[in-house]
């Protein structure tokens, strides 16, 4: 369900926990054996014997509407009577967790045993290998902050006499499921983290160089953030060689694409750079269009072909009129 609809039932979830047979339910559309619709019809049929019944019929309306409102595209509706996510959506993100590790956008609840946060990171660095060894430490310490997190928030809540337990609302006492930045529901924030200086990167084999590489140029965070730094480095370039960059996106563009078929670390050359190749031929096609006084602005695209297992980087340049 989208990040609306879920906040709307975790509204509705704090008056629901105080009534009495509401856990079962809830406990159904966790597992989803219940759809929220359906979940929420349930929850008011208790509502109406507790009293409850305006607060949850308003809950119940603003539910429907958000998930009736939502694109048939992402969501069907099943012969069984219930609301799915479109399998071919589904496949997908199946898919690209694989890859990444975690698609925080899409996930609503903690990190399961297993998945590692798909951290993109804020980076000036054209060196593939470098971009991925970021990519694996920004990973490592959003991860121990979540953990963090989750060990005191749990701890706080132990401390609570029963009383005072009973009396939170139930998005207080559910584990947390990110921090600042990666957040469920949301797109993850470009992190900020130190590069690995020129010993670690002289100490690495061949085959971790590979793997570097691969997670640069697979995942979802390593083409953000190949853009992040494909984008930077071009502005820098045509700024020193005086050209004008703009700052808005201008119109009369045209685009430049640079990809390559990647089916696994296994097959790729430790010796190759797909991010610094990306950015030379940007280099070549921005030589042949920018001019002096003439005001060019630049945008650089993940180019995600993930069924396919193409990967590369779009280039949109576009020359004021």
């Amino acid at each position: 369900m989208s990040e609306p609809t879920n906040n709307l039932i975790l509204e509705a979830m704090e008056t629901v926990r105080s009534m009495p047979g509401s856990e079962a339910i809830l406990e159904d559309l966790k597992n989803g054996n219940l759809s929220p619709l359906q979940a929420t019809k349930k929850l008011m049929s208790i509502a109406i014997k507790e009293g409850q019944v305006k607060s949850l019929a308003v809950s119940y309306n603003k539910v429907k509407e958000s998930v009736e409102s939502e694109n048939s595209r992402v969501w069907m509706d099943h012969s069984n009577g219930k609301r799915i996510l479109n399998p071919i959506i589904h496949a997908s993100i199946t898919e690209r967790a694989a890859l990444d590790g975690d698609v925080p956008e899409y996930r609503f609840g903690p990190l399961r045993e297993g998945e590692t946060p798909a951290v993109p990171v804020s980076t000036n660095s054209l060196n593939s290998v470098v971009v991925g060894m970021q990519l694996e430490r920004a990973s490592e310490e959003v991860k121990t902050l979540i953990e963090t997190e989750v060990e005191n928030h749990w701890k706080e809540i132990e401390e609570k006499s029963t009383e005072e337990r009973s009396l939170l609302p139930a998005k207080s006492v559910s584990t947390p499921t990110g921090i600042k930045g990666y957040e469920s529901g949301k797109v993850a924030s470009l992190r900020e983290t130190k590069e690995p200086g020129v010993v670690e990167i002289s100490a690495l084999t061949e085959r971790q160089k590979s793997q570097y590489i691969f997670m640069a140029l697979s995942t979802t965070q390593g083409r953000v953030s190949g853009s992040h730094a494909i984008e930077l480095n071009l502005k820098k370039r045509m700024e020193s060689r005086g050209f004008t960059v703009s700052d808005s996106s201008l119109p009369n563009t045209k685009t430049f694409d640079w990809s390559s078929r990647c089916l696994g670390e296994e097959e790729i050359n430790p010796n190759w750079d797909p991010i610094n190749s990306a950015y030379s031929i940007m280099c070549a096609e921005l030589d042949k269009i920018c001019k002096k006084g003439v005001p060019t602005s630049v945008e650089v695209v993940p180019i995600s072909g993930i069924a396919d297992r193409i990967f590369g980087w779009k280039l949109i340049v576009g020359v004021e009129e």
